[in-house]
């Protein structure tokens, strides 16, 4: 099966339709063994460059060496580098291709003669209606169809002794909006309406007649208007456009033709024209021919049904998007809420960073795991090599996507039917890819214009989760700081307020009984004061240890003061408490051991249990532990004034290790 790429990027996120369209068509008709891939995003749309950039990573999505062929489309393409690179690409796979619109030094191109289809309507404004005067509303200069339909008008009309000025011409974007904005330009470089108002596209040329209509013109009564780049909906305004036919599809039939011509090894024309047709209609005060009114009127029935339908889709998306709380569940309302549209098949492939992050958040781990995990190492070039499958839908079965790892498009993306097509859209965060969406057997449904729609707002929502948890991630670290002593990392007195009286309630409804032990190291004033704050806090990071390293998982750990400790923990056992205890004091002197601490290093240390009365409480717990602990010092002090008297106590200078 030969696998064949489309590559283009959509024009104010309007996608073009008719070319994988037309190119699916043409590969069933001739009965290629082949499938399509089209990968497209929406980068030119926005003035927001680091987005753009995001839009383009789906075409680092694709290894062109996996692919029998491909289509180009830069011509939409505005960052130069972009085109340039993908350009590039192309060579070094060494594979056939094929370029639409915009011609590419070293690879045939199907283009649209839009200069020979603009003298054509030119000659019929003049030989047919004798306009005299003439607006022309072009497109967007960088636009190289914009630029022959320019050269054309200006040098049919230069034929025809006709002078055209500046103020004339005027450049727009090509939807309806512009179209208004462009019309009131030319009234105000201008004191009457021309004979006609020429337009790049037949939505500029809707735009003008509205205008016109809102200041009280009649079209064509008062003005002619022409479009260009006939569109499906135009065919039901009223006065129909005059324009030229659609050739989209044909343009994708020649393209893939071409293509394919040249993987079988034959030789294919530098240059293959496609050309359109001039469509009259009664915006330039042609004749018309009534078409059944019956036949319009179930057309437009039946298309606004069909708009309304996809409308209450895409309400009920977004309602049920700002409910999801994972990736996977964002997938699955996508793929449930837009049944019409969503294929045979439907994935959700993100860089498992995400889910990793997602996780961490939800499992409550407040480590410092942003340096990993966070949008900082998220890639502005590319996607990962390693992607994870977070939904897969195929046929009628949906496959389980759990832990399910790949590297690159196959063979998770394979396609074994001839004429199957997959469309493939980006998935970021700005800047940043962070995955894409796959949609199977959709070219049909692309002229319905809904699929960057739908993925944008499943892209947003699946940023705001992130950017969520990112808050939660944030604020447990700072709450953690705020509960958290600094230099040994086990809680401060805060901490064990708040998780202290938690643990304890939790012990007591369970019906167990809760130890608690209060901990003070011994002499730390004067061995602050003999040996510097630095063995000072040595001490306490060995008395933190060593209460972490025996009390277990369970116990909650506190420094309560500075050379006050306390711990709380399930009770178990006397024995086993008494060994507890026994093992803190045997860490304490193994870390003044190991670390070659000029002094023993020892703490007193009182507990309390827990029976559970009535109107026992914590406060009551930790009083009790607290009077043993300063019985237990009294008698340190006692033996440590002793053996002070027979000079037995270390005293020598002391530096960390």
């Amino acid at each position: 099966m030969k696998k064949l790429a489309l590559i283009m990027d959509s024009r104010n996120r309007q996608m073009h339709s008719d070319w994988p369209k037309g190119i699916v068509q043409q590969i069933k008709k001739a009965g290629e063994d082949a499938v399509l891939y089209t990968f497209c995003c929406a980068a030119n749309w926005s003035r927001d460059q680091e987005y753009n950039n995001g839009e383009y990573s789906i075409f680092h999505l694709p290894d062109l060496s996996d692919f029998d062929g491909v289509i180009l489309d830069v011509s939409n393409i505005r960052t130069r580098q972009v085109a340039e690179g993908i350009v590039e690409r192309v060579r070094m796979a060494g594979i056939p291709a094929v370029t639409l619109e915009k011609q590419v030094p070293g690879f045939p191109c199907v283009a649209v003669d839009y200069y020979s289809a603009m003298t054509r309507m030119m000659e019929h404004l003049r030989e047919s209606h004798h306009f005299q005067n003439f607006w022309l509303m072009a497109g967007p200069k960088d636009r190289d169809v914009s630029r022959q339909i320019e050269a054309s008008f200006r040098d049919y009309l230069k034929s025809q002794d006709i002078l055209i000025g500046e103020a004339d011409v005027c450049h727009q974007d090509l939807d309806i909006e512009s179209g208004r904005e462009g019309f009131c330009k030319f009234m105000e470089r201008h004191r009457k309406l021309p004979d006609v108002i020429v337009c790049a596209s037949d939505a500029q040329a809707i735009g003008v007649c509205e205008e016109l209509k809102a200041k009280g013109w009649s079209v064509p009564k008062d003005v002619a208007v022409t479009g260009f780049e006939c569109f499906e909906g135009a065919y039901y305004y009223t006065p129909q456009i005059t324009t030229v036919s659609r050739v989209g599809e044909k343009m994708g039939a020649m393209a893939v033709k071409a293509l394919l011509s040249q993987i079988k090894g034959r030789t294919v024309a530098d240059v293959i024209y496609c050309e359109p047709s001039l469509v009259t209609g009664e915006s330039s005060g042609c004749h018309v021919t009534p078409e059944d009114v019956t036949a319009v009127m179930n057309r437009r029935i039946v298309e606004r049904m069909e708009i309304n339908a996809y409308r209450e889709e895409l309400l009920a998306l977004e309602s049920a998007l700002m409910q999801c709380r994972s990736m996977r569940s964002v997938a699955k309302a996508l793929s449930e809420h837009m049944k019409r549209v969503s294929g045979s098949a439907f994935y959700m492939i993100c860089d498992p960073r995400l889910e990793r992050y997602s996780n961490a958040i939800d499992e409550g781990r407040v480590g410092n795991i942003e340096e990993d995990l966070s949008i900082s190492v998220l890639s502005r070039t590319g996607l990962p090599k390693e992607m994870q499958v977070v939904y897969a839908r195929e046929e009628r079965e949906r496959r389980d996507p759990m832990d399910q790892m790949v590297s690159g498009m196959f063979p998770l993306l394979d396609m074994d039917v001839a004429g199957d097509d997959m469309l493939l859209l980006p998935l970021h965060f700005g800047a940043y890819a962070v995955g894409y969406f796959a949609f199977k057997n959709v070219a049909e449904h692309l002229s319905k214009q809904v699929y960057l729609h739908i993925t944008l707002m499943a892209q947003r929502r699946i940023e705001e989760m992130y950017r969520e948890k990112k808050v939660t991630y944030m604020k447990r670290r700072l709450e953690a700081l705020y509960k958290t002593d600094s230099l040994t990392g086990i809680s401060n007195r805060m901490g064990y307020q708040s998780d202290g009286e938690s643990l304890y309630r939790i012990l007591r409804a369970k019906g167990k009984r809760t130890v608690a032990l209060f901990c003070d190291l011994d002499h730390l004033k004067e061995i602050n004061d003999t040996y510097g704050h630095r063995a000072g806090d040595a001490a306490i990071l060995g008395m933190a240890a060593a209460l972490k390293d025996c009390c277990g998982q369970n116990a909650l750990v506190s420094r309560t003061g500075g050379d006050e400790f306390v711990v709380l923990a399930p009770y178990t056992s006397a024995d086993e408490l008494e060994v507890e205890i026994e093992d803190i004091r045997m860490a304490l002197r193994q870390h003044a051991t190991a670390r070659h601490l000029p002094y023993e290093l020892t703490a007193s240390i009182g507990f309390a249990i827990s029976c559970n009365s009535r109107d026992e409480t914590l406060e009551v717990l930790i009083h009790t532990a607290d009077e043993k602990m300063y019985e237990e010092k009294e008698r340190h002090r006692r033996q440590n004034l002793t053996l002070r008297s027979q000079g037995k106590m270390k005293n020598k200078s002391w530096q960390m290790v």
